[in-house]
Formats: structure tokens, C-alpha cells, sequence
């Protein structure tokens, strides 16, 4: 203890002398004899002592609480100081009050042990059929997204969608055509198809579930510009007017330039979606086809 101030030797010598059990001058003279490594085996020996008195304690309070729960389970009227013990009195002397050959289904079944598997398997079959059911929705609508893009693809040829010739516009054109049909999924509703959208039905404007073909023409006229027949040289009418080549008067609203006089010119039109707005080409388009009817 050379390196301690006499306070802190003091304090040490204590703190040793309390553990053993022993008075502080008898530590004293053991450290500063010829065998001061004998308090360390004294010191040493007691821990040991302290460890095995708490294991055994905490054992037979571990036992005590076993034997407690033996005679409340099973009736058994034991003392026993060890667990293997207890088992052995249990598989002894242990008799249920009704033979297992004996039970009715109505007694298993009202079984803790068996209340506890029933309601684990029902869990399982919870999480089995939720999953199931996810997949089938995750496969369903997988399946309607490949259907509607079809549709939408098939619209384009069938609506007479106008495809820019350069094929990397024409790849954007049709990029953003199928952006609008994102989330939109089918349904069969009494054999008619249905098109859904977050939930909701896409309706017409008197609320009945929107026509295919008027759907498809819509999402088409939102991004391209829908071809016209052609129609002999001459047949168009200045702008409030009379008619041209019979289809009537047609007054334009919106479109102020010089009204197409061959398909060329219309389609021309159509296609400068930056100098014409689309209630201007929209206009356009019905002028031409109201040039088609006959005289």
C-alpha cells in the first residue's frame, strides 16, 4: 500500500476487514507479516463463500415457488428439496380425474392448450388468406394494366391517332399517352366494361359509366391529332360563310386563320399544336368534316 495515502490505507484496510469478518489490526498484521498473500486467498474464498450461499438461496426459493405450484396443479402434498425430485412425485402419484381415452370433443376443445393452437391456426390462416388475397390483387392488377395499355395501343389505329415521323417525338408522344392511363383498371359489371380510376368510376357527364369508345377517343384527342377524310379541292368556306361544297354554314369561334381547302392543309393545321391551341384545331376538325356531308 505504498502508493496510497494513510487515509486511503485506512479506508481499504476496513473495506477487507468488513468483508472477512475479521478486526481491522488482525488484517493489519496479515498484510505487513510474511504472508500477506493469505488475505487475498481469505478474500478470494469468501467471495466464493457469498456466491454459493445466493445460488443456494435462489434455488430454494425456485424450489419452494415449484413445489408451491406442484400441490395447486396437481395435488400434491411434497416437499421435496430438488426439481427431479418433484417430477419423480408427480409422475408418481399424479392421477387426472378423467382418463385421456375418456374426454369428449367438447371437453378437448374447451382445453386451454387446445384454445391456444385453435387460435393460432386461425391467425395463420388470417395472414395466409391476406396474403393470398394481396397477390390476387397485386396478379389482377397487373393483368388490367396489360389489357388497358392494349386498348390504348389499338385506340391510337382505331381513332385515327396523326404519329409524328420522327420516331424519337413520335416515342414521347406515345410515352405521355400512356402516362394518362396510369391507375386506370377494368371492371365487368353486369358484361359491360367499366373503367376505374383510384377507386372512383370514370362517368360521362350524366353520371353513367363513361362509353369505351367516347373514353378512348378523349385520352387519344388529349395528346394527338386525329386524322380526317379527305375531300375535293375547293370545298372549303371562309370563316362565316356560306357553305362550301355542301356541308352548310360553319362559323368559327376560335380558329381565326384561313380555313384548310384539302386534307394536306387540315392535317398541317392539326399538327402545329404550338401555333394552334386545341379548341382551335378541335374547331378545325369539325369544320372539315361538316364539308364532307353532302350538298
Amino acid at each position: 500500500m505504498a502508493n496510497l495515502s494513510e487515509e486511503q490505507q485506512d479506508i481499504a484496510l476496513k473495506a477487507i476487514a468488513s468483508t472477512l469478518g475479521r478486526p481491522v489490526s488482525e488484517i493489519e498484521t496479515l498484510l505487513t507479516g510474511d504472508k500477506p498473500s493469505e488475505v487475498d486467498k481469505m478474500v478470494s474464498d469468501r467471495i466464493k463463500s457469498v456466491r454459493e450461499e445466493g445460488t443456494k438461496s435462489g434455488k430454494g426459493m425456485l424450489q419452494k415457488a415449484a413445489n408451491a405450484k406442484a400441490k395447486e396443479l396437481f395435488k400434491i402434498d411434497a416437499d421435496p428439496d430438488k426439481i427431479e425430485e418433484l417430477l419423480d412425485v408427480i409422475s408418481k402419484t399424479y392421477k387426472p380425474e378423467i382418463k385421456p381415452e375418456d374426454l369428449t370433443e367438447e371437453q378437448v376443445k374447451m382445453h386451454p392448450t387446445f384454445r391456444s393452437l385453435e387460435t393460432q391456426l386461425q391467425n395463420k390462416d388470417k395472414e395466409f388468406q391476406t396474403t393470398l388475397t394481396q397477390k390476387e390483387q397485386e396478379w389482377n392488377a397487373k393483368v388490367s394494366e396489360q389489357q388497358v395499355k392494349a386498348m390504348a395501343l389499338k385506340a391510337l389505329n382505331d381513332f385515327g391517332a396523326v404519329i409524328h415521323e420522327d420516331a424519337k417525338i413520335a416515342a414521347v408522344q406515345e410515352r405521355m399517352f400512356l402516362e394518362r392511363f396510369q391507375g386506370v383498371t377494368l371492371k365487368e359489371v353486369d358484361g359491360k366494361t367499366e373503367f376505374w380510376k383510384e377507386g372512383k368510376r370514370i362517368e360521362d357527364s350524366k353520371l353513367f359509366p363513361v362509353a369505351a369508345d367516347d373514353f378512348l377517343k378523349g385520352m387519344v384527342e388529349s395528346v394527338y391529332t386525329i386524322k380526317v377524310s379527305d375531300q375535293k379541292e375547293g370545298a372549303g368556306v371562309p370563316p362565316g360563310s356560306g357553305s362550301g361544297g355542301g356541308g352548310g354554314k360553319f362559323t368559327f369561334t376560335h380558329f381565326k386563320g384561313t380555313p384548310p381547302k384539302t386534307l394536306e392543309e387540315v392535317n398541317s393545321i392539326l399538327r402545329d399544336r404550338n401555333k394552334y391551341s386545341y379548341a382551335e384545331r378541335d374547331e378545325v376538325t369539325k369544320y372539315w368534316a361538316e364539308q364532307q356531308k353532302p350538298a
